[in-house]
């Protein structure tokens, strides 16, 4: 994780490094900070299919319906197959 860390700080905007941290933290039980990662991912750019679709599935481990439902429909306008994939793995 440092060592993302150390990423993010060199290059800041950079979605894909966001992302990965993203993930990091939320495979190391560090939900909030999880969501703020995909979160700045996507505001870094919002036509990143893959962001939207770790930030939808963080929002429905997280029980937050509202957002995981914003960002499916992100994810489904930018990329329906990936959209669709998703939802046959998570259903």
């Amino acid at each position: 994780m440092e060592v993302l860390l150390q990423i993010v700080n060199l290059s800041p905007s950079d979605a894909n490094v966001w992302v990965r941290l993203g993930v990091a933290r939320f495979l190391a039980e560090q939900r909030s900070a999880a969501v703020t990662a995909l979160e700045r991912a996507v505001e870094i750019d919002p036509k990143m299919a893959i962001a939207w679709q770790r930030l939808f599935l963080v929002y429905l481990m997280l029980e937050r319906p509202g957002d995981a439902a914003k960002a499916f429909n992100m994810l489904s306008d930018l990329d329906p197959n990936l959209a669709r994939d998703t939802l046959d793995q998570s259903g």
